[in-house]
């Protein structure tokens, strides 16, 4: 599909994916602009590309986000696409000090030390991956902050596992893990464990 003389804005277009799609806009013809939290790096990206329109903006700060709306409507009504490329991704093993903090703000949940539970080290792919499982306790289903996420389903691990069977997509290892999960539950129910 080829895109040309459209105004385009990609959040988080001044490096990496963003700014490779901001080059092959503009090559076609397009009206770019990007957004981006670093000014020296949108900088960098106006310098290789003349045309660019640079604004900086942090999408994580509500307060900007709205800027950048009133910005678009005022002076960019003309807009006709949204590439919300903009993010990051935070690796959180649980072991890191500072994991209870970042679990609740990425996930808007209430965890407490003593609701996590270490189950087992799990090696896949021909000892090429390794992840540990951990089992996470909580009586209420937890809200996701929704500037992450759009929806979410909570699905027990034989639901999860029937997903996976009847096509929908996940990760390789997910249904290896939700079994092993529910190993542990089986065996942890048979010793009529609380959980």
């Amino acid at each position: 599909m080829k895109i040309t003389n459209k105004k385009i804005l990609i959040t988080g277009g001044a490096s990496g994916i963003g700014f490779a799609l901001a080059e092959r806009f503009i090559k076609d013809g397009n009206t770019v602009i990007v957004c981006g939290r670093r000014q020296n790096v949108l900088n960098e990206a106006k310098d290789k590309l003349a045309s660019l329109i640079t604004r900086t903006c942090d999408l994580a700060i509500e307060s900007e986000r709205e800027s950048l709306f009133k910005w678009v409507a005022e002076d960019h009504l003309d807009l006709d696409i949204l590439v919300n490329n903009a993010g990051i991704q935070n690796w959180m093993p649980v072991s890191d000090p500072d994991f209870f903090r970042k679990a609740k703000e990425e996930i808007n949940i209430v965890i407490d030390e003593k609701d996590v539970e270490f189950i087992s080290n799990v090696t896949y792919e021909d000892n090429c991956y390794k992840q540990n499982l951990y089992l996470l306790r909580t009586n209420t289903t937890p809200t996701f902050n929704p500037s992450d996420f759009t929806n979410a389903d909570w699905l027990t691990p034989s639901e999860l596992i029937e997903s996976i069977d009847s096509g929908h997509k996940a990760k390789s290892n997910l249904k290896n893990s939700v079994m092993l999960l529910q190993k542990y539950l089986d065996q942890a129910n048979r010793l009529n464990m609380n959980f």
